[in-house]
């Protein structure tokens, strides 16, 4: 079984997740995208789910390369967050905090790439290890089966568990992709998940 450190090669694939706490956390995440066999294989599987309302905060780039976004938790517990990759450094700096509802209300007029997705907790087969996949709606109202997965692990020593579900396909969110998966991978995000529209809020 392979380690994470013997899987990726300098930045290739890390990223960095904080706790909601207003301070730089530096983890580590293995990201992938899945096309599940069947969801309710992920449904009975869950020990956790969770509905997120997601958008992106558009940001005149300069000389940082960084991103932000807010999220609702189950319509009740609304965050902000920055990520910043620097260079020759693993992953980005995430810093994510709790704001207030109409915090959350003002940023999302400014926003852009709004999703409602929900994100389910699965254990894995290495202790304190924990798979989380979002399942994001098809422009046709239903679950789409292509889900996003995310494993945050505690060092690059970790070895890489098994997936625990039934997949048809996967794509490691890696710098290597092939022209096809890249292709996949922004049609999810651009045309296959659906987007909220703004001018129901």
């Amino acid at each position: 079984m392979p380690t994470f450190g013997e899987y990726f090669s300098d930045t290739t694939g890390i990223s960095m997740e904080s706790l909601i706490s207003g301070n730089v956390e530096r983890e580590i995440e293995f990201t992938m995208y899945v096309h599940l066999e069947d969801l309710e294989e992920l449904k009975r599987k869950a020990i956790k789910s969770e509905r997120h309302e997601q958008w992106s905060i558009p940001l005149v780039k300069g000389n940082t390369d960084g991103k932000m976004r807010i999220r609702l938790i189950d319509n009740t517990r609304p965050t902000m967050c920055t990520k910043i990759k620097r260079p020759n450094t693993v992953g980005c700096e995430e810093v994510e905090m709790d704001i207030s509802m109409d915090m959350f209300n003002s940023m999302r007029e400014m926003a852009v790439d709004g999703y409602v997705k929900t994100r389910y907790t699965i254990p894995s087969n290495i202790r304190e290890l924990l798979w989380e996949v979002d399942v994001f709606f098809a422009n046709g109202g239903a679950q789409h089966n292509w889900v996003k997965v995310d494993l945050e692990v505690k060092s690059m020593n970790d070895p890489i568990p098994t997936f625990p579900l039934t997949t048809t396909r996967v794509i490691y969110a890696d710098e290597e992709l092939t022209f096809s998966d890249r292709a996949k991978v922004k049609a999810l995000w651009e045309e296959e998940w659906q987007k909220m529209d703004k001018k129901k809020y």
